[in-house]
């Protein structure tokens, strides 16, 4: 018993510190990686073609798996990608209604941007 109290104290005195010190950096090549793959979502994003593709033809367009993309952008936005995706139409849908020079109606932005449900 004494023998194994000396191994584990020796153990501890040598993880603990390791583990404590800061030597654990961030890795900041994945930080890297995501931000240029937020950075493709955006841009795929902003093509107005592209905008009802949904999330599993923004995972196609991008090469993204889902699980990936969701993780990035709830990381960078702090939505679903779903709810992001959403968002986003919403935001034109206001914009285009706010525009002075459209002459769309309601109706006609929203089935434009994807809302089918009025």
């Amino acid at each position: 018993a004494p023998v194994l109290r000396v191994l584990r104290d020796a153990i501890l005195s040598t993880v603990v510190p390791a583990l404590t010190a800061s030597q654990l950096r961030p890795d900041h090549r994945a930080r890297q990686r995501r931000t240029a793959w937020m950075a493709r979502i955006e841009r795929h994003l902003d093509d107005p073609a592209h905008l009802l593709d949904g999330v599993h033809g923004l995972c196609g367009a991008t090469g993204l798996p889902l699980r990936t993309l969701e993780s990035i952008v709830r990381a960078r936005i702090g939505l679903p990608a779903h709810a992001y995706l959403r968002r986003r139409r919403l935001d034109l849908a206001r914009a285009t209604l706010l525009d002075a020079a459209s002459r769309l109606t309601v109706t006609e932005t929203a089935m434009l941007y994807g809302f089918m449900h009025l």
